[in-house]
């Protein structure tokens, strides 16, 4: 296995793993190419509806074979998973566990749609490839990246099914896609899952639902899910900028400046200190809102705090000021320019 998993096979292994991968394609080429009967369901359908049309005829016997639809469904399915296993044979010593994943992970790179995740595993295992937790959790940050929570969730129970377990990562990345989206009542509901599995909330896990409550505009809620982070032993995090950025960030994702600064109050009367991700959402805000004066104050006391200073900054900020002229007067634009 640890051989397999590195690519480093012996003669009889590359025998025994060319020859399974040969039964693979004739066994998918022969499901393209023979009529098969219909799904016994499908079929009892059909023959009711025939005896409903027809007065209890016996439905044709051409109602038992595929589609042409689904005919070309299979050959592309057969096409897809000989050139899946084709390229993992140019890779070095054959369709290997280790050669699989590497064009697993090269196609998951590719992927533009969420929709394509699943037939993209399903290919992958009819080609030998087994299943494993870090693919899995890959394949969920792409879906979740591209705004397919449904996706995300279809390849959660696609886990579920392979009786792989869902950890805190996989819920974390889940928590963070409906935190983006506001959708509390759906971090609710992973928070619940969550624990049903087993699994406790970590710092991600809160940082996430305080985002979601921020965009929500829940601050109160927010600020007590910070709270609570001291309770359950996360002190040490609820004590440093993380939640709180995560609030600002939420508050940030609407431009709601007063929010902003009432939350860059409420850091620093809790004893936290805003870092430089805290200015930079609070300038971000200023520089939309085209209050550019206090974006460059603002900047300037990240100059004397020493805190770093992303170039994003200057370029979003150089940016408005260019589309807005009339509010940026040339002073401040020169001083922005200097820092």
């Amino acid at each position: 296995g640890i051989n397999a998993e590195y690519g480093i096979v012996g003669r009889r292994t590359q025998v025994m793993i060319a020859a399974t991968r040969r039964q693979h394609l004739l066994r998918a080429v022969a499901r393209a190419v023979r009529p098969t009967a219909a799904p016994r369901r499908f079929a009892a359908s059909e023959s009711t509806a025939a005896s409903g049309k027809s007065g209890g005829a016996a439905p044709d016997s051409a109602s038992a074979m595929p589609s042409a639809t689904q005919a070309d469904a299979l050959r592309r399915a057969a096409e897809q998973n000989k050139a899946f296993v084709e390229e993992a044979d140019q890779l070095n010593s054959g369709a290997s566990q280790a050669n699989l994943q590497r064009v697993l992970n090269s196609k998951l790179g590719k992927v533009d749609e969420g929709s394509q995740l699943e037939p993209l595993l399903r290919t992958a295992e009819e080609c030998g490839w087994q299943s494993n937790f870090l693919t899995y959790l890959s394949a969920i940050e792409v879906a979740v990246r591209l705004g397919d929570m449904a996706s995300a969730e279809q390849l959660v129970e696609h886990m579920a099914s392979r009786r792989l377990h869902c950890d805190t990562s996989i819920y974390n990345v889940l928590l963070a896609g409906y935190a983006r989206l506001g959708d509390t009542r759906s971090v609710a509901d992973v928070q619940r899952r969550m624990l049903a599995d087993g699994n406790v909330l970590d710092a991600e896990s809160y940082g996430a639902v305080v985002h979601a409550l921020a965009r929500a505009d829940r601050h109160d809620d927010a600020l007590a899910a910070i709270e609570e982070m001291r309770d359950v032993g996360l002190g040490v995090v609820a004590s440093s900028a993380a939640p709180w950025n995560a609030l600002i960030a939420g508050h940030a994702a609407h431009d709601r400046l007063e929010r902003v600064i009432g939350t860059f109050r409420d850091m620093q009367a809790a004893g936290v200190a805003p870092d430089a991700h805290s200015y930079a959402l609070r300038i971000g805000v200023n520089t939309r809102k085209r209050y550019f004066d206090r974006s460059l104050a603002l900047l300037q006391t990240m100059w004397e705090l020493n805190l770093p200073r992303p170039p994003s900054i200057y370029v979003d900020l150089l940016s408005a000021m260019h589309v807005n002229p009339r509010e940026a007067d040339p002073p401040t634009l020169l001083a922005v320019m200097q820092l």
